[in-house]
């Protein structure tokens, strides 16, 4: 909760802190560089944030490692709004860091420094009457934060797919469907990289919405911070009528179609793209009314009786990061009053109110005040159960179906299984499994100049390098102990919970200076080799040959792949049983896939570069959604046994050429 105390005071969302110090989090946290609240709140969050930090008692002088104030962060920063809120609360203008820089001397807005000046000279003229400087004056001429009105919206360039085989494409979105499940970033990567899904958003937000999909991963991707599942969390959200919905109402049309994660960071960015998109929708309507000088109100959502909604309350908001904060705390409200925890520790609503003090209404909002939308909100949960606001256990959520408490009507479980059935076209497919070992892929490295071009860096280190770091994966150490533990053996309601669904991608090398290849990234095996084996090389990864993908993956079960290669065009090169050793190269005379165009004729696609040598090409599935492709010379496998051996040939010659073959189709030439 330490953690989360200190990622939220980085935003604007003040109910969020508020919240994070009813659970209990400390208010002196602070991270390995001794950075705390205060230090984050300086560098991006609001000055609603940093004003309530200061009044919850934070030190204005405390430093970290570094010497630094958090003065010194705002006037680095060029945070007008906060280093004023600084200087007006008495924050000491000459303290020195580590290197002897003042704020002042780190400060390159000539206006703050403008700033800064005054308020020392009033400080230095008033020292004895003690008058604190207000710098009205100065205020001004202040122009406000360049940052503040940047608005930004992702940019998104489709990808093309790797492989054109649209007669595998159902098969393709089988397994890509049954790694989603697992996996949803890899799931996502290898579905556009098979060509079985295209790269729009739209039609993967329809994927998301329409195919057998677990949608508790679908919540738990589109919480994420990747630049992709921003795009996709827009996307999927828009596709949502949301128009003459209330708050409650909004967020239970919205989590209906998806699993609500625990993670509150991933609540946040949720409800933030709800809000956004609700504001914009209402926005259009807005716009239709003045084109037309009429009244173009649809008609009230009728499921939530009594909710402020639609124009209504939107009249009443000042913007979309207002009615975000109040969708958020709504949903932590719901936690409150509904989770397993005592009577004695659920939020009342004059403590609700409290925790949204923040919030104001819109100037031009006349006829509705803050505590009546808030009031209205607290209300509609009071009479219900929202079962797709549920962010507790399913067996805390199971004793509460047998209560008394009324239950939100909710369709059918939103959570879906996906499996392969047996008569499925991947079934039909050749298909074999079972331990195998990377042995060779012809290539020294990735690209990356090192001496050390063996063995010893595994995939993971591939995904620190290439993929984007998600959320959960951020490490922060604070020196001063939680009071969790305390303050729950006190009674104070338990946190919601933080709970990691991704492993930290940044773990060193087993080597300082070792550097990624290929084949110690495919050795993401979890068993040692077969006798005989030593060395590096002596990792096993599971292998199957799945509708003519060879793929990795650590274990066998769950089957999780990691990375594939297609065989469509490759061939063996070499197969020999006495050392059980299979080598995969590019067949050369391979012909060029096939298919459809969009008006019927026969289009020839080749899934390879035009220029260049061929290279055999392993394809990585990163945990963003994203693929890194690398290329080689040569595959080479060896088998734990000569029955494996035997198992492997005879699938590998329904999908790849052997040289055999190879010579006949030259001799049928000549």
């Amino acid at each position: 909760v330490d953690r989360l105390l200190l990622l939220f005071s980085s935003s604007n969302n003040v109910p969020a802190v508020k919240w994070l110090f009813v659970l209990g989090a400390n208010p002196e946290a602070c991270d390995a560089n001794g950075t705390n609240c205060l230090h984050v709140a300086c560098r991006s969050g609001s000055p609603a944030v940093v004003s309530y930090l200061i009044d919850c008692g934070l030190r204005l002088d405390a430093t970290d490692v570094a010497g630094w104030t958090p003065l010194h962060v705002a006037m680095f920063m060029s945070r007008r709004a906060v280093a004023m809120l600084f200087m007006q609360r008495g924050a000491e203008l000459w303290v020195e860091n580590c290197k002897g820089l003042t704020p002042i001397d780190l400060c390159s807005d000539s206006w703050l420094r403008e700033a800064a000046y005054s308020c020392a000279t009033n400080r230095e003229a008033n020292k004895e009457e003690e008058d604190v400087w207000e710098g009205i004056e100065i205020e001004k001429k202040m122009g406000g934060d360049a940052s503040a009105r940047l608005q930004f919206e992702p940019f998104f360039v489709p990808r093309l797919s790797l492989i054109k085989d649209k007669g595998r494409s159902d098969v393709f979105q089988e397994i890509g469907t049954e790694l989603f499940n697992a996996r949803p970033g890899q799931g996502l990567a290898f579905l556009v990289a098979t060509g079985a899904l295209r790269d729009y958003p739209v039609e993967i937000s329809t994927f998301m919405r329409h195919q057998p999909v677990d949608m508790a991963q679908v919540g738990e991707y589109l919480g994420e911070d990747f630049s992709l599942a921003q795009t996709l969390r827009l996307e999927f959200i828009n596709s949502t009528r949301l128009k003459s919905t209330g708050v409650v109402s909004c967020l239970a049309k919205v989590f209906k179609q998806i699993q609500i994660p625990s993670d509150m960071r991933k609540i946040d960015r949720l409800v933030a793209s709800i809000a956004q998109i609700w504001w914009r929708q209402h926005d259009r309507i807005t716009a239709k009314a003045q084109e037309s000088s009429g009244d173009l109100q649809p008609p009230m959502d009728k499921s939530v009786p009594g909710e402020i909604a639609g124009l209504e309350l939107m009249s009443c908001l000042p913007g979309h990061d207002v009615l975000h904060q109040l969708m958020f705390s709504t949903v932590l409200l719901h936690w409150s009053l509904y989770a397993p925890i005592p009577n004695s520790q659920r939020i009342t609503f004059p403590q609700w109110l409290e925790l949204n003090s923040t919030l104001a209404a819109s100037p031009q909002s006349k006829s509705l005040s803050m505590e009546e939308v808030q009031s209205s909100i607290f209300r509609t949960l009071s009479r219900c159960v929202i079962p797709s606001l549920r962010i507790w256990s399913e067996a805390a959520d199971d004793d509460m179906r047998d209560s008394t408490l009324t239950m939100w009507p909710v369709a059918s479980s939103r959570k879906q299984e996906a499996s392969i059935v047996a008569g499925s076209a991947m079934a039909q497919e050749p298909s074999v499994e079972g331990w195998g070992q990377v042995v060779g892929v012809g290539a020294s490295s990735l690209g990356l100049n090192s001496s050390h071009a063996s063995g010893g860096t595994m995939y993971r280190h591939v995904r620190s390098i290439h993929s984007e770091t998600p959320s959960t994966c951020g490490r922060l150490a604070s020196p001063s102990e939680s009071r969790l533990t305390e303050v729950s053996q006190q009674g104070s309601p338990p946190c919601i919970g933080y709970r990691p669904t991704l492993t930290a991608l940044s773990e060193p090398a087993s080597r300082p200076n070792a550097t990624p290849t290929v084949v110690a990234s495919l050795k993401e095996g979890v068993r040692t080799a077969h006798p005989g084996s030593n060395g590096p090389n002596s990792t096993m990864v599971w292998l199957a040959v799945r509708a003519t993908l060879l793929l990795f993956s650590r274990k066998s079960k769950p089957f999780i792949p990691y990375a594939f290669v297609y065989l469509g065009r490759l061939t063996v090169q070499s197969a020999d049983p006495k050392t059980c050793m299979v080598t995969l190269v590019v067949n050369e005379n391979a012909p060029p896939a096939m298919e459809q165009g969009a008006s019927g004729e026969r289009v020839t696609t080749i899934d390879r570069p035009p220029e260049g040598p061929s290279s055999v090409h392993t394809v990585f599935l990163l945990p963003d959604g994203r693929w890194r492709l690398f290329e080689c010379p040569f595959l080479k496998i060896r088998l734990p046994d000569t029955e494996e051996f035997a198992r492997w040939m005879e699938v590998l010659s329904r999908h790849c050429d052997f040289p055999e073959t190879q010579s006949s189709r030259k001799t049928a030439s000549m």
